[in-house]
């Protein structure tokens, strides 16, 4: 499974941060921690975690299947070497070169055997 959270914060201005209870969080495939006080949906293979139910504050983990086993003989070595290169001269390749840094990082996290 491929995990992807996404956390999305208002700005706080100077507001100091302080030590606040924390609730254990679960999911198909992912754990993670929220703020004891802030309330919890879950649908489908998504948990959301939201400070107030009409506010934008919130945590959300989705767990995605993968469609076909993962293998690093998946990424070419001569394609990726081009969006490096061509990131290199200027070329916007940063969303993919991104994309697959999280997922050779996720992978050797986990410690996915191909």
């Amino acid at each position: 499974m491929l995990i992807l959270a996404f956390l999305a914060a208002s700005c706080g201005g100077a507001a100091k941060h302080s030590q606040t209870a924390q609730k254990a969080v679960h999911g198909a495939g992912f754990r993670f921690e929220a703020p004891a006080g802030w309330s919890t949906r879950r649908t489908g293979t998504a948990v959301v975690v939201r400070r107030d139910p009409a506010g934008g504050t919130l945590v959300s983990a989705t767990a995605f299947t993968l469609l076909k086993a993962y293998s690093p003989k998946l990424f070419d070595r001569a394609a990726v070497r081009k969006l490096l290169d061509g990131q290199a001269r200027g070329l916007r390749n940063s969303e993919r070169l991104f994309a697959l840094l999280l997922l050779e990082l996720w992978r050797q996290e986990y410690r996915i055997q191909v």
